[in-house]
């Protein structure tokens, strides 16, 4: 009866198919407070405030990570100052004239340091005692990236017009053809914006 109560408690929120629906209403409703915050002339589409609240409910991403960097693209007060590369347009198609912005999350850290330490930047490493080795990948290699506003991650994908960031989807580096389909998607619910129409 124990192992049976536990399973039980543990599925308290669950359907056999995933979160209750009461649940994720609940949870979008959450970040929607947490967006009302972030957003000063920006507009986020419903899927993307959905897919927000599964990530939350799933915690499969950093959710705050991701409205931090919304906060910072905003000019929101109080926002935390962004430690990854800053927002820039696509410059090719399918998402040509899009923009996107990386975020970070912890699953990202080997990325960055990989991206971090070229040849050059080991050599010179290799003078130095084995024993600060590891110290000096993983420590100084995330600190001096962050630093540099240089960390990377996924992608917000937005479009803007008229000085207002529309956000439109979260992206992967290689899935553009699927990302530009989610943003003709999404860009149906601002009439305004009509780059995406064509």
């Amino acid at each position: 009866a124990g192992i049976d109560s536990s399973l039980s408690e543990m599925r308290n929120g669950y359907s056999e198919l995933g979160p209750r629906k009461e649940d994720t209403e609940l949870a979008i409703k959450e970040i929607e407070e947490w967006l009302a915050l972030k957003l000063v002339t920006g507009k986020c589409s419903r899927e993307l405030v959905c897919d927000l609240a599964r990530h939350m409910q799933e915690r499969t991403l950093h959710v705050h990570m991701i409205l931090d960097e919304i906060g910072g693209l905003e000019g929101a007060p109080g926002s935390k100052p962004s430690l990854t590369k800053p927002a820039t347009r696509f410059r090719h198609k399918p998402l040509k004239g899009l923009w996107h912005k990386h975020f970070m999350q912890p699953s990202y850290i080997c990325k960055n340091l990989d991206n971090h330490w070229t040849p050059e930047r080991l050599g010179k490493l290799a003078g130095e005692p084995q024993t600060t080795w590891t110290y000096r990948i993983f420590m100084d290699g995330y600190r001096d990236r962050s630093r540099n506003r240089a960390l990377t991650g996924e992608w917000i994908v937005f479009a803007k017009k008229e000085g207002a960031n529309y956000y439109l989807t979260l992206g992967r580096h290689g899935d553009d053809q699927k990302i530009w389909h989610r943003c003709l998607t999404c860009a149906r619910e601002f009439g305004e914006i009509t780059l995406l129409k064509t």
